[in-house]
C-alpha cells in the first residue's frame, strides 16, 4: 500500500493495529474485493477501537447495486445492525457503490450532533475522494476512518456526545457524494506546482511556523524549500488531501509551548521541536540543516514516529534515531510512548570523536546549563585534569562532591573559555 499523509505531520503513517484471527466480516462487507487482507485487518481493528474507545459501531459495505444510494444506505444501516453494538446507539455505515461511483456515510441520530451533514460531506469530498481519484480505495477509506476517530476523540474531550442511551437508528443523517474512482487528480483552480514556494528558514521554529501556514493555505507542493531533499522525494508520489492539511493546521493550534533542542549530526546540525509530554497528540518535529538552512525532515518522521490509539504518538525504538538527543530527559515505555521527565543530577551528555570530547545535550535549567555549557562545546579540562574521553567525564560527574567548586575549560567557536560553578547535590 502506498504511503498516505497522517493527521499529525505529512509523512507519518499510522501504526497498523493488526489483530490475528479476527473475523473481518463482522465489520466489513466487501464482496467486490476492493480491500486486500492487510487493508481489511487494519480497517477491522480501527473499527474495533472506535467501538471500545468511543462506543461507535462503524460498518463498511462495498456493494454494486441499482437504486438510490441514500435509500440503500438507510436500509443497510438497519439490516447490518450498525450501532447495535453501541451502548448509546452510536452507529455509522459507509456505503461505497463502485458501479454507480457514489459513496455515502450514514449517521445514526445519536451522532448527528457530532457528525453533521456538512462535516460528513466535507470529509467525503476533501479526504476520501482525493484517494479514490487515484484508484486508492482502501487508502481513502482508511484515511477517512482516521479522521472519523479524531472527530470522536475531540467530541469526547469536549463532552459533545449526547449522554442518554437510545436505540441505534438512522433518520437519514449523513451525506452522499460522487466517488470519482479512477478519474485522476482534480483540476484545481491553482495547480500544485503553481502554489507559491515557502521561503527558507534560518531557525527551526521558523521552518515549522512556515510549514503550518502552508498547510492552512492548502499548499500541497512537494518541493517546498522548507523540506529536506529526502522529504521532497517522498512527497512526490503521495496524496495530500485538503482535509488532512486543515486538520494538521488546526491541531497544532492547540499545542504548546514548544521547546527546541539542538543536536549533532555528521550531515549537519539537527533539531527537535517538542511539546509537553501530556500533550500526546502533539508529535515532535524533526529538522536538519541543509544548504545552511533549517528544513523539516518529514521522511525521517514517517520512519521514526508512529501513532497509537487516539492519535497518540510514540517513538519507534526499533529504528536507529539520530534525533534521540531531543528526548534524553524523557522516560519511555517499552512501546516508545513518552511517560515522564527524568530528573538528572547534571543533565549533561557528552560524546567522544577521536581524541576530543564534545557536549551533545544540556538539560534546560539544570546544573550543566547553569554552568554555561552549550551544545557542541569541546571539553578540555575538569578542575585542571585534562579530558580524554566521555567515560572520564561521566566518572568525574559521579565522583565530584556536592557543593564543591568545579572549573571546566572548554573550546567554543575557536575561543577558550573557563566556566565555574558548584557541583549539584546527588539525587535522592
Amino acid at each position: 500500500m502506498q504511503g498516505r499523509i497522517r493527521l499529525l505531520v505529512l509523512g507519518i503513517l499510522p501504526a497498523l493495529f493488526l489483530l490475528s484471527g479476527c473475523d473481518n466480516r463482522q465489520w466489513l462487507d466487501d464482496k467486490q474485493g476492493y480491500l486486500s487482507k492487510p487493508a481489511s485487518e487494519q480497517l477491522n481493528t480501527q473499527n474495533r477501537h472506535l467501538l471500545e474507545d468511543h462506543d461507535i459501531d462503524y460498518r463498511l459495505v462495498i456493494q454494486a447495486a441499482e437504486g438510490d444510494i441514500n435509500q440503500r444506505a438507510r436500509r443497510l444501516f438497519q439490516d447490518s445492525g450498525a450501532g447495535q453494538r453501541s451502548q448509546t446507539g452510536r452507529g455509522l455505515l459507509l456505503l461505497l457503490d463502485p458501479q454507480q461511483n457514489e459513496v455515502r456515510l450514514e449517521v445514526s441520530t445519536a451522532l448527528e450532533g457530532v457528525y453533521t451533514d456538512a462535516f460528513v460531506s466535507y470529509l467525503e469530498r476533501q479526504q476520501m475522494v482525493p484517494f479514490f481519484r487515484h484508484n486508492r480505495v482502501a487508502d481513502g477509506i482508511a484515511a477517512t476512518t482516521e479522521l472519523i476517530i479524531e472527530r470522536a476523540r475531540q467530541a469526547k474531550a469536549n463532552q459533545a456526545f449526547q449522554a442518554p442511551k437510545q436505540p441505534a437508528f438512522s433518520a437519514g443523517g449523513g451525506a452522499r457524494v460522487p466517488a470519482l474512482i479512477g478519474e485522476g487528480a482534480q483540476k484545481a483552480q491553482k495547480a500544485p506546482d503553481e502554489h507559491d514556494d515557502v521561503s527558507t528558514a534560518s531557525t527551526p521554529e521558523q521552518a515549522v511556523q512556515r510549514y503550518l501556514a502552508a498547510m492552512a493555505a492548502h499548499n500541497d507542493r512537494a518541493d517546498l524549500s522548507i523540506y529536506t531533499h529526502n522529504t521532497r522525494d517522498m512527497l512526490a508520489d503521495w496524496v495530500v488531501t485538503p482535509a488532512q492539511m486543515d486538520n494538521l493546521a488546526s491541531s497544532y493550534q492547540q499545542c504548546g509551548p514548544a521547546q527546541t533542542l539542538l543536536g549533532p549530526s555528521r550531515r549537519g546540525p539537527l533539531a527537535v521541536i517538542r511539546y509537553p509530554i501530556e500533550q500526546r497528540q502533539c508529535a515532535p518535529w524533526l529538522l536538519r540543516i541543509e544548504e545552511q538552512q533549517w528544513r523539516l525532515d518529514l521522511a525521517s518522521q514517517q520512519t521514526l514516529i508512529r501513532f497509537g490509539r487516539n492519535n497518540q504518538w510514540h517513538l519507534d525504538h526499533q529504528q536507529r534515531n539520530p534525533w534521540f538527543f531531543g528526548f534524553m530527559d524523557w522516560q519511555f515505555d517499552r512501546n516508545g510512548f513518552p511517560l515522564r521527565t527524568i530528573q538528572h543530577r547534571w543533565a549533561l551528555s557528552v560524546t567522544s570523536r577521536g581524541d576530543d570530547t564534545f557536549v551533545r545535550w544540556v538539560g534546560e535549567g539544570a546544573a550543566a546549563d547553569q554552568l554555561g555549557l552549550r551544545y557542541a562545546d569541546q571539553l578540555l579540562s575538569w578542575n585542571g585534569t585534562q579530558i580524554t574521553d566521555h567515560r572520564q567525564v561521566a566518572q568525574l560527574m559521579g565522583t565530584s562532591d556536592p557543593g564543591s567548586s568545579v572549573r571546566i575549560t572548554i573550546l567554543r567557536d575557536g575561543q577558550t573559555l573557563e566556566l565555574t560553578g558548584q557541583v549539584p547535590p546527588r539525587l535522592q
